[in-house]
């Protein structure tokens, strides 16, 4: 599968989750955030392609994708990254609960 297909595919999936996808001019890659209960996903849009990807399976890595159906190529890129992003997610989970937040 050729990368612009596979992004594509990333954004179908975030459709279909109800996340939006938002890009715009950013210091950093991008990622995920949360604004009054719905999530966002922020990319840098002078990025290429493949850094669009990277992003969006840093991102879907930090999600519960069991129940959900992902074309191989899909679950491949988003396996990448599931990892780092739970070590992440856990430590965001830590401080949401140190300070009192719902994650």
């Amino acid at each position: 599968m050729d990368s612009a297909t596979l992004l594509q595919e990333f954004e179908d999936l975030a459709e279909r989750m109800s996340i939006r996808i938002r890009y715009g001019k950013l210091d950093g890659g991008g990622g995920l955030c949360r604004y009054r209960d719905e999530y966002h996903i922020v990319i840098n849009k002078r990025l290429d392609i493949d850094g669009r990807i990277e992003v969006m399976g840093r991102v879907f890595a930090r999600f519960p994708l069991d129940d959900v159906f992902l074309i191989p190529a899909i679950r491949e890129a988003i396996d990448q990254y599931k990892e780092s992003a739970s070590e992440s997610l856990s430590d965001d989970l830590e401080t949401s609960a140190d300070s009192g937040e719902n994650p």
